[in-house]
């Protein structure tokens, strides 16, 4: 149970490190040309790293899945 619980947090971490990564490599003109705001993104998914890993795995999908394709389309 204990190894099901360290594979659990770290693919949170992981997807939710490359969902940083992610948003630091696009450009901030990206993000306020659809609509969205790179800094709320960011703060967003750090803060819930630290606080409820869960959450931030769940948003880092949501950017990942659906915040992302808009933005390659701007860029």
């Amino acid at each position: 149970m204990f190894f099901i619980l360290i594979f659990l947090a770290l693919i949170c971490l992981g997807v939710s490190v490359w969902a940083l990564a992610d948003i630091a490599s696009k450009p901030e003109s990206a993000f306020v040309g659809a609509g969205m705001s790179k800094i709320m993104w960011v703060v967003l998914i750090a803060a819930f790293i630290v606080l409820f890993a869960p959450v931030a795995l769940v948003l880092s999908i949501v950017y990942l899945s659906s915040v992302r394709p808009k933005l390659i389309k701007v860029a």
